[in-house]
């Protein structure tokens, strides 16, 4: 009998396509990557300055896409970052669907809920009121009196979107400027167009989300010289749409996620340094 996967890629072949796409990664430096098999998007977000001069601490918080796919080798290294306190921003069906295998020795807490997405987007910036019961969770952790700070892990399926907001609200609430904080955005969709794409798997990928188009669509959006482009001015406009409703991305943090100025003042004590 065949496998899900050798099924897949018979479909995959059927399209008239090869099981992997590969091209040309930009020339680019990432310092923070933590360089990985099983995962794309796996980094550091310390080292971006802040307004006051201070920058953010390297080994507190990574953010990545998920973990299924780790081998031997990747965890042997992950395992080694310290990480304690993980928030998985994927829902129920998700986790399901690509399980983080326990690890001997490894026991995080972690972070979950379950949800359903919004049917009627209006806009991207709806993501961010989607998973604001997160982010809130999220922020009153990381600020919680008495916190031992921990090394943080905060992903979701590609560490684009829904991670994307979680640190975009993070380094906004550290003092990170509006451009850096889309160059760290946007670095997620050069990352996961980098090397060679699996086609069986954009096939699982569009028939679990339901997503329009076929796989040569999808490729064609991986592959896009311009996305890391039309990711930033994604996220630009949903930050900007956030700060016109609420005169800023930090008022949203403040009102929508509930963080006051001694939890403000307390983050940036554990997460930044001179």
């Amino acid at each position: 009998m065949r496998t899900r996967k050798s099924f897949l890629i018979l479909l995959v072949l059927a399209f008239g396509l090869p099981t992997t796409v590969a091209f040309a990664a930009e020339d680019f430096v990432l310092p923070q990557r933590i360089e990985l098999e099983g995962a794309v998007n796996f980094r550091d977000i310390g080292g971006y300055s802040t307004a006051d001069g201070r920058k953010v601490r390297y080994g507190a918080v990574y953010r990545s896409d998920h973990l299924h796919d780790l081998t031997t080798k990747d965890w042997n290294q992950v395992l080694g970052l310290g990480i304690d306190l993980v928030f998985d921003l994927r829902t129920d069906a998700e986790r399901n669907q690509w399980p983080t295998a326990a690890r001997d020795g490894w026991e995080p807490v972690v972070v979950t809920r379950n949800y359903v997405m919004s049917g009627d987007r209006k806009g991207y910036e709806e993501l961010a009121f989607d998973l604001a019961p997160n982010y809130r969770t999220m922020f009153d952790l990381l600020a919680a009196p008495g916190n031992v700070d921990p090394a943080v892990l905060i992903h979701c399926t590609a560490g684009q979107d829904r991670t994307g907001f979680a640190v975009a609200f993070l380094l906004t609430a550290l003092g990170v400027d509006r451009e850096t904080i889309l160059d760290d955005y946007s670095l997620s969709q050069h990352l996961r167009g980098v090397g060679d794409l699996d086609l069986a798997r954009l096939v699982e990928i569009r028939e679990f989300y339901g997503l329009d188009g076929d796989v040569q669509d999808m490729v064609a959006r991986r592959t896009d010289p311009e996305r890391r482009a039309k990711a930033r001015r994604r996220m630009a406009d949903a930050l900007e749409a956030i700060a016109h409703d609420y005169g800023s991305v930090l008022a949203y943090i403040r009102s929508e996620l509930d963080v006051n100025d001694e939890e403000l003042a307390r983050l940036r004590g554990r997460l930044l340094q001179d």
